[in-house]
């Protein structure tokens, strides 16, 4: 399975500097770097008030499970 995904976010005002390796929204959810938003690198390696990632990737199933009860 091919999978992607797109994300982008802008800051204002006085934002304090720790806050800007953060994605804000509904979910809060880690800077760049993790499982989240961009795999292989560190997380807090980069921090701005702009941020965009794409993400590309493709999956496939080492083993599926059935509920046959």
């Amino acid at each position: 399975m091919w999978a992607s995904r797109v994300m982008a976010e802008q800051m204002w005002g006085a934002v304090p500097f720790y806050e800007l390796v953060h994605w804000g929204g509904m979910e809060p959810t880690a800077g760049f770097g993790g499982s989240q938003t961009l795999r292989g690198a560190r997380f807090g390696r980069w921090r701005a008030r702009d941020k965009a990632v794409l993400n590309t990737e493709l999956r496939w199933d080492v083993a599926r499970a059935r509920a046959d009860w």
